[in-house]
Parts: C-alpha cells; sequence; structure tokens
C-alpha cells in the first residue's frame, strides 16, 4: 500500500443519480442554417475541434449539423431554476407538523408542479421516489437567503459577449448535477488561442474562456474563473484567474454589476493568454531527468513517474493515469519535459478525476497541483522531496545509509528546477496573479 499519499484514492465519486449530463450549445444564438463563419471551418479553430470531440468527421468539413441545437441564449430557458416555499418541521412527540418564518424551502418550479399534477414520477426523477416532494427540493436555509436563478447572470453575460464581437465564438457546455440543483459550466472562445514558441504549425489549438459553478445547496451563489483547453488531448487548464464569488445574500441585484464582472473577467482572461504563452515555452525547455531518481521511489507504485505524482500530492488513480498519458505523448519518456508532466496530469484530472468540478474540492486541488508543474516546478520538487523523506523515515526496517543516499539522490534530481528559485520568487506576484490559490 502506497503511504506516499495524504489523499484517498476515492473522492466521493457520482453514482449515476447524481449525474445528470451534460447540455452544450453553440453561439449565443443557434448558428443558421446558411452556414458558419469560415473561422470555424479552419484546421485551427478551437470549435471545430470541439465538434470532432463530440462525434463530428474529422476529415470533412464542419457544418451546423455538427454543432448543437442550442444557442446560449435558447439554452438558459432549458436550465433548472429555483423558488421558494413554506417549510414546516413534524413534532417529534405530536406528529403535528409546525410551520416556521425562520426558514424557507428552496424548491424547483417545473418539478413541484408535476407533483401538482400527479404527472409520473419518472418525469422528474429515476423512478418511483420515497418521499415525492423530494424531487422537487433542493435546499432549507434561513429566511435571509436569497436565490439567485442562472438567467439573471447568464443573460448579461449573453449581452456582454455580442457587445465583444464574441456572439458567434462561444461555445462549450454545462454540467449538471443533483437534478441540477448543482451546475458546472465552461464557455470557450474561439479565437482567444495559446500560441507558444516551437509549437508544430498543425498543433490543434490551446482555447481560454471561463467557467461558472453555481448551486442551490450552500451559501456560495456563483463562482467565475478563467479556464483553458488543450485540444491536443482535450485536457482543462482550471483556475487560470483568481475566482469571483456571489453569495445568496443580500439584494444581490442591487449590489452586483453582472455587466460588468464579466467584462473585467474577459479582461483579466485575455491578459492570461500571454502569460499562459510564456510559462509553456519556459516549462517545455525544464526537463526531468527519472534516471536520477532514487530506486525506492518505484517501491510502491509500477512507474517511477507514478510515484513522482502520487509524491507531488495525486491519489494513486490519478498518478497512474498521469504517467501513463505522459510516458505515451512526451517526446523522450525517462526525460520529460515539465509540459509533459503538466499535459499528463491534467489529462488524468479532466477524464478520470472522481468528484466535482468548482466549488473548492479535491478536484481544484489536484488542478492546483497540476498548475504548479506548469509554473512552478521547484514547489512540485519540494513537496516530492519532503513526502519521499518523511515516508523513508517512517519506515521502521529501512537502512539509515541507504535512507541518507535516497535523500541526497532525490534532491539531486530537482537540482535543475532549483536552482531557478530566485527566478522564481521574482516572478511570484505573477505567479500567484495566474494561479489562483
Amino acid at each position: 500500500m502506497a503511504q506516499a499519499n495524504d489523499t484517498p484514492d476515492v473522492d466521493g465519486g457520482l453514482s449515476d443519480d447524481e449525474s445528470e449530463g451534460s447540455l452544450p450549445f453553440a453561439g449565443v444564438t443557434r448558428f443558421d442554417t446558411g452556414g458558419l463563419p469560415p473561422r470555424v471551418i479552419d484546421y485551427g479553430s478551437s470549435m471545430r475541434w470541439w465538434a470532432v470531440e463530440r462525434g463530428a468527421d474529422e476529415g470533412s468539413p464542419i457544418g451546423t449539423d455538427d454543432l448543437p441545437d442550442n444557442g446560449l441564449h435558447s439554452l438558459i430557458d432549458t436550465l433548472p431554476r429555483a423558488t421558494t416555499a413554506d417549510v414546516a418541521w413534524q413534532h417529534p412527540v405530536t406528529g403535528e407538523w409546525m410551520q416556521t418564518d425562520k426558514h424557507n424551502a428552496v424548491i424547483e418550479p417545473s418539478r413541484a408542479e408535476s407533483i401538482a399534477y400527479g404527472e409520473d414520477a419518472d418525469a422528474v426523477g429515476d423512478g418511483e421516489p420515497d418521499f415525492p416532494g423530494d424531487e422537487a427540493l433542493f435546499y432549507v436555509p434561513t429566511d435571509d437567503y436569497e436565490i439567485i436563478n442562472p438567467s439573471q447572470f447568464l443573460r448579461p453575460l449573453a449581452e456582454v459577449l455580442q457587445e465583444e464581437g464574441l456572439a458567434d465564438k462561444c461555445f462549450g457546455e454545462f454540467r449538471l448535477r443533483r437534478s441540477g440543483g448543482s451546475v458546472s459550466a465552461d464557455i470557450l472562445f474561439d479565437g482567444k488561442h495559446v500560441e507558444h514558441p516551437n509549437v508544430d504549425e498543425d498543433r490543434k489549438p490551446i482555447v481560454v474562456g471561463m467557467q461558472l459553478d453555481w448551486d442551490f445547496f450552500g451559501d456560495t451563489a456563483l463562482r467565475m474563473q478563467g479556464v483553458g483547453m488543450d485540444f491536443e488531448c482535450v485536457n482543462a487548464i482550471r483556475n487560470i484567474t483568481d475566482t469571483e464569488i456571489v453569495k445568496h445574500a443580500g439584494d444581490v441585484e442591487d449590489r452586483v454589476d453582472w455587466k460588468n464582472k464579466f467584462r473585467s473577467l474577459l479582461e483579466e482572461i485575455d491578459l492570461k493568454v500571454d502569460q499562459l504563452s510564456q510559462l509553456i515555452a519556459e516549462a517545455s525547455e525544464r526537463t526531468l531527468d527519472v534516471s536520477e531518481l532514487p530506486d525506492g521511489m518505484i517501491d510502491d507504485y509500477d512507474s517511477i513517474l507514478e510515484a513522482v505524482y502520487a509524491y507531488a500530492g495525486l491519489p494513486n488513480y490519478i498518478a497512474s493515469v498521469a504517467a501513463q498519458n505522459c510516458r505515451s505523448e512526451a517526446a523522450d519518456p525517462f526525460e520529460p519535459t515539465w509540459w509533459d508532466l503538466h499535459r499528463g496530469a491534467t489529462y488524468a484530472i479532466s477524464h478520470d478525476g472522481r468528484g466535482a468540478i468548482g466549488g473548492g474540492g479535491a478536484i481544484d486541488q489536484y488542478n492546483r497541483i497540476a498548475n504548479d508543474m506548469l509554473a512552478n516546478p521547484a514547489n512540485i520538487a519540494d513537496t516530492v522531496e519532503e513526502r519521499y523523506e518523511r515516508e523513508q523515515a517512517e519506515k521502521e526496517d529501512a537502512d539509515l545509509g541507504e535512507e541518507g543516499g535516497g535523500f541526497a539522490e532525490v534532491s539531486q534530481a530537482f537540482e535543475s528546477v532549483k536552482d531557478r528559485r530566485e527566478k522564481y520568487n521574482k516572478r511570484q506576484a505573477e505567479i500567484e496573479e495566474l494561479i489562483a490559490e
């Protein structure tokens, strides 16, 4: 059993009934039958490669039939919303139901309507529920909780995208969980692409956009931040800006100017494109010679790369997938670049991560570790060295001489990135601005 990892392998994986699937869209309004903008058909279009990932023929021109039926505007009306209802509690002794003014029930109105008119329970859930009201109920908060429905901020976002000339360039999906009471969305912008030196001309693009997360179960109404998507391997690069949070409290419409918030986020995303380009270029020039790492690191793992990912703080199931991807994609699997290491981590997190995206959970922590591999590998070197040394010291049957040798080896292996620590420290303000902690 591997000991390097303080993070459990299973992080709240979703059951089938908790995952509601995704709602994709392209454009603020649906592209008409007259065809697509020429840019979308071009090889360098991220919307084109998104369509291919969704099943379009890579060798054929992309048409409107290859894109979702919904634009952002029409999709807004299909998203679950919430309203309030009176709530009561049952007295444990008398069994009498006692109404209260201290709390409100936050419910989904269309499901409540289905119950009222006796529609089949299958229309609102998976089979006949023990308590039909549970299908409509999201949350029971205090009476100062203010609902923020998705139309309140998504319609201003659509207006901003039209004003900024992004109406026909936006695309993405809304991922629904917990009967639609929790939503995470990626809204990407074709043409906002990260370029870096020495990239192959036929490389698929890295596109940036925004990630929106909201739910009706807690005190956070909406979290918004920048996100990137690498279509070479369909990896998400998350947390590329600071996270803006709007809570379910106070008079939201009076205190929040949604259009200004989205304009500010778009400006910040534009600033990150050049910074990401610089970070990728630098990470592509720095390598890790895995042959210099101590033999003891592999004792509990299938490969030395898996050990590196695990000691860096990723759970074992993520570390295994990341190592396989890094080995298969790196030009030299025995001396991968830090860009290769980062891409391996983001691939594993994007495709195999267990847990919800957004909301500050374990997945967000894994993405911060992946971002450190790109922006600050010296920090990853410190983490790997510290955890390896601690594990060796805790092994009761370890030979002291061998321990010392192992410590020296792991430190030496990361010497090249540690030598640049002074440079990293000078750039810390920039890194902290780029990678939201």
